[in-house]
């Protein structure tokens, strides 16, 4: 626990913004980030592009992060307010999508139910033995969760099942969830399920901000996982025209070079290795570009 800043590895930061604020690392891997607030107010400013998931977790509440920047203060329940980007924030009984200007308390306090009724209409029950009124027993349910909460609590595996069980019917068509279901799918191990859910942000959601790094993501499933580099060559160079001059640009680049040079696609590698060499001559792939692409 610290009252500093928090630097995590891939860049991203949690900065604490009054005493008393109690924030610490709980996971820090390739896949997942994880962050639980204890209490507080906390800023994160999360680096987009990455393929691990970053959550917070405060309470009851969990906050997924694809990139952006947000606030969560802990009191009796938690305030979510989002400056940039998109989160997630899923909670027991549900789960709501906040965009840059938007903020929330969770969990959402439920609207008072006005209940009345008339117990000279009920029938007397059954007396028991005793001569107490015996009491019908009502069955306890047993909650099950969703794929969605599974999925944002960082248990892939134990989503993906759900999700099999739910059926394809329990995937929205809206981004947060064909994201979600993505990610579910590729970090149990099911790469190639992925494929639909990104490809049909990228298709039927293009105008959102968060289209790009589907677009990336869906290039780095179908060149890292399921060798299939002319179709990933395609993703990456969408993720370059959803957002020219984005934060994902350069990398999109220099990733469908790779995937041209591996698809044998060498003419093609090179005019885009030399139109990276002179959009980014001191980019951080210069080198990896210049020996896909042939270019000295």
């Amino acid at each position: 626990p610290s009252m500093s800043m928090v630097r995590f590895a891939d860049g991203s930061t949690a900065t604490p913004l009054r005493p008393g604020t109690v924030v610490r690392s709980e996971v820090e891997s390739e896949e997942r980030v994880q962050v639980a607030v204890s209490s507080g107010k906390v800023r994160f400013d999360v680096e987009p592009g990455k393929r691990r998931v970053f959550v917070v977790v405060a309470g009851e509440v969990a906050v997924k992060v694809v990139g952006t920047s947000f606030t969560v203060e802990r009191e009796e329940r938690v305030s979510v307010s989002v400056e940039h980007g998109v989160v997630e924030v899923s909670w027991k009984d549900g789960s709501q999508t906040l965009r840059a200007g938007e903020s929330g308390l969770f969990p959402p306090q439920p609207a008072p139910v006005d209940l009345e009724m008339d117990f000279d209409d009920v029938a007397p029950a059954v007396s028991s033995a005793r001569g107490r009124a015996a009491v019908p027993p009502v069955a306890s349910a047993v909650e099950v969760p969703t794929w969605r909460a599974l999925a944002l609590q960082g248990q892939h595996a134990e989503a993906y099942e759900a999700l099999q069980r739910e059926g394809k019917d329990a995937v929205r068509d809206n981004v947060a969830d064909l994201m979600l279901a993505a990610d579910v799918a590729r970090l149990s191990g099911h790469a190639g399920q992925a494929v639909a859910p990104l490809r049909q942000v990228v298709g039927s959601h293009a105008g959102d901000p968060r289209a790009p790094l589907a677009a990336f993501t869906l290039g780095r499933v179908l060149l890292d996982e399921l060798g299939r580099p002319g179709e990933a060559a395609g993703a990456f160079a969408a993720a370059r025209r959803l957002a020219p001059g984005g934060a994902l640009s350069q990398d999109a680049l220099a990733r469908e070079v790779e995937a041209l040079a591996k698809a044998g696609q060498s003419v093609a590698a090179r005019d885009r290795a030399l139109e990276y060499v002179q959009s980014y001559p001191e980019g951080r792939r210069i080198q990896s570009v210049r020996r896909y692409g042939g270019v000295e």
